[in-house]
C-alpha cells in the first residue's frame, strides 16, 4: 500500500533560493532537501488503501479556509539542539497553518505522524554527527535564529505519494486542493 502525505509546497522561487542559501551555508556534508522537495508536511500516512486515500481526498477537498500568508523565519532542529537529526526553517505566524492542520486531521484514518505537529520546512537530515559537527551545527542554528527567509502565500494543499528508492525518495502529486 502506498505511503502518502499532505503538504504545503514551497512554490515561491525566491523563497526556495533563500532556503537553499542557508541550507548550503550550514551544511557540513549531510543529506540536503532539494528545492523541488521543499514543503511543510501536514499529515503522513504509511499505508493507506485506495478507499482510505479517497476518503482523505474528500476531506482535503472540503477544506475551504481560504488562502493566507505567513513568514518563514529562523532555523531550528529536531529533536533538540543537543541531539540534532533534522535542521528546519521555521514558520513565524503558525495560527492559520495550525487551524488548517486541525481541520484536515479530524478523521478516522491511521495517520503515521510520530510527533506533535510543528510547521516547518526541512532543510537538512543529519546522520551521526561528530562532536565537532554538532558544535558547528549549534552555532549555525544560533547564527540564523532570526533569519528572514521571506513570505509564503498558501492557497492550496497537495497530496503526494512517496516512493523510497536507493537514490532517495520520489514524490508524485496525486491531487491538488485549493483552499
Amino acid at each position: 500500500m502506498p505511503r502518502v502525505f499532505s503538504a504545503i509546497e514551497i512554490e515561491n522561487e525566491e523563497l526556495r533560493k533563500e532556503l537553499s542559501y542557508v541550507r548550503d551555508t550550514i551544511n557540513l556534508g549531510f543529506n540536503t532537501v532539494s528545492q523541488d522537495k521543499m514543503h511543510i508536511t501536514l499529515e503522513f500516512f504509511e499505508d493507506l488503501n485506495p478507499e482510505q486515500i479517497e476518503k482523505y481526498k474528500q476531506k482535503l477537498q472540503a477544506t475551504q479556509i481560504g488562502s493566507f500568508q505567513t513568514t518563514v523565519k529562523g532555523i531550528g532542529s529536531f529533536p533538540s539542539e543537543d541531539h540534532i537529526r533534522v535542521i528546519w526553517a521555521g514558520i513565524k505566524e503558525e495560527k492559520q497553518i495550525r487551524k488548517l492542520y486541525k481541520i484536515i486531521s479530524q478523521h478516522e484514518l491511521p495517520a503515521s505522524n510520530k510527533h506533535k505537529f510543528k510547521p516547518h520546512i526541512t532543510l537538512l537530515r543529519i546522520n551521526k554527527p561528530s562532536k565537532e559537527q554538532q558544535k558547528l551545527l549549534k552555532n549555525n542554528i544560533r547564527e540564523f535564529n532570526d533569519y528572514q527567509f521571506g513570505k509564503l502565500h498558501i492557497n492550496k494543499i497537495k497530496l503526494y505519494e512517496t516512493q523510497v528508492t536507493p537514490k532517495g525518495s520520489k514524490y508524485k502529486t496525486l491531487e491538488t486542493f485549493k483552499l
